[in-house]
């Protein structure tokens, strides 16, 4: 009898964006929608920071994983992470990803690129090039300009959540399917903070 070969998963390291200021995001974001709806704009339970992007994994890379993050992370402490602004990647006015900025303390940032190393050390995963940036997506852009008015309205927000955090308490290894309607991510393994 054959064995059945199983798919590679695409997956990813996250912190989840929780709280008070995922539903102010995700208010602002309906109304954003209206002013520019050809943006593929990021759904409520999809706000997170990426810790790391791996790709697919084969299911049995995936418990390798699951234990790099125990190792990387099982001794460190939840922090409030303060919102900043919101920006682009490359900028505002070639903008592919608009996102919303966040601060993390350099010690979480130091097991962040600990984790990298250990993926690729282990797995083979390559390791990021750019300096580690902590930001939330909002939207994603392809071939159009966001409009002025919108990023008038980023401005405004920004300064409604100025002084705001988010608690940060765990780390989440992610399933990530694309589907036509946007992707879906599924939780597979989560470790708290201390």
């Amino acid at each position: 009898m054959a064995k059945k070969v199983l798919s590679p998963v695409r997956n990813f390291v996250a912190i989840p964006l929780e709280g008070e200021i995922r539903e102010i995001l995700f208010n602002s974001v309906m109304k954003w929608r209206g002013m520019q709806p050809s943006l593929k704009w990021e759904k409520r339970g999809n706000f997170h920071s990426t810790l790391k992007f791996i790709g697919n994994s084969a299911p049995e890379e995936l418990k390798i994983i699951q234990g790099i993050i125990s190792q990387v992370f099982s001794d460190a402490s939840s922090f409030c992470a303060p919102v900043t602004r919101i920006g682009a990647f490359p900028n505002m006015k070639r903008a592919r990803v608009v996102w919303l900025g966040t601060i993390f303390p350099d010690e979480f940032v130091k097991r962040i690129n600990d984790f990298d190393r250990v993926l690729f050390e282990k797995l083979s995963i390559p390791m990021e090039r750019k300096p580690f940036v902590p930001h939330i997506t909002i939207a994603r852009v392809k071939n159009i300009h966001v409009v002025s008015s919108l990023i008038r309205e980023f401005e405004e927000f920004k300064n409604r959540i100025d002084g705001m955090n988010f608690r940060v308490t765990k780390v989440v290894h992610f399933k990530s399917e694309l589907r036509p309607s946007g992707a879906i991510h599924t939780p597979m393994f989560e470790l708290n903070l201390k």
